[in-house]
C-alpha cells in the first residue's frame, strides 16, 4: 500500500524520520530561495548520507540514480494533487504537493489514485 510522507507546509527546512519496509529513514527538506525549489535528502536512522540535494519534481522517481545498497527497496515521487501539474513552490508541500513511497511490491505503479479529479 502507497504511504504518504507527512510533509510541512509552514516551514522551509524540517527533518522527519519515517519507517518505510523494515528501516527507518532520516527525510530532510530544505527550501532553496535563490533556485525557488525544494530539496530531499535521505539519510539513514543515524542521519549518515544515503543521497543529498534531490530536486522535488514531479511524476519522477526521486533518487533513481542512487546506487547506495541502504537506499529503499520501494520509490518516492511528488504528485501534485490540484491536477495542475506544477513543481511545488515554497508553500505547496503536504497541500497541493504530495510525497508519496510506494513498496518495492506495489512497483511498476499508477499515480493518478493520487489526483483530484
Amino acid at each position: 500500500m502507497a504511504l504518504e510522507i507527512p510533509l510541512r507546509s509552514d516551514l522551509t527546512h524540517f527533518e522527519l524520520q519515517v519507517p518505510l519496509e523494515g528501516r527507518t529513514y532520516t527525510l530532510e527538506l530544505r527550501w532553496s530561495v535563490r533556485e525557488e525549489r525544494w530539496y530531499l535528502d535521505v539519510l539513514t536512522e543515524e542521519r549518515d548520507p544515503i543521497y543529498v540535494g534531490i530536486a522535488l519534481v514531479l511524476n519522477f522517481r526521486l533518487g533513481a540514480r542512487c546506487v547506495d545498497e541502504r537506499w529503499f527497496p520501494g520509490a518516492l515521487f511528488c504528485v501534485d494533487t490540484s491536477g495542475a501539474q506544477l513543481d511545488p513552490g515554497i508553500e505547496d508541500l503536504g497541500e497541493r504537493v504530495k510525497i508519496v513511497y510506494f513498496e518495492a511490491s506495489e512497483l511498476p505503479i499508477d499515480v493518478s489514485e493520487f489526483l483530484e479529479s
